[in-house]
């Protein structure tokens, strides 16, 4: 393993497990994706999309942003 998959397995495995902290606390709801030009080197997603219907979140979920001034 070269020393740039070596780096980017870490950092992935670092991240993920940051993350999957604060999921399962309840701070963190949403998705992860890591990547370079060429390819998607982690994508994950966390926590619900609905909490109302207990809707798990997935890379595809749609989220509405606004910002109420």
């Amino acid at each position: 393993m070269n020393v740039l998959r070596k780096n980017n397995h870490e950092l992935i495995s670092q991240v993920n497990q940051q993350v999957v902290n604060l999921a399962k606390r309840g701070r963190f709801s949403g998705a992860v994706l890591i990547g370079t030009k060429e390819k998607v080197l982690y994508s994950q997603a966390y926590g619900l999309a609905n909490t109302d219907k207990n809707i798990l979140n997935s890379i595809d979920t749609k989220i509405q942003f606004s910002i109420d001034e």
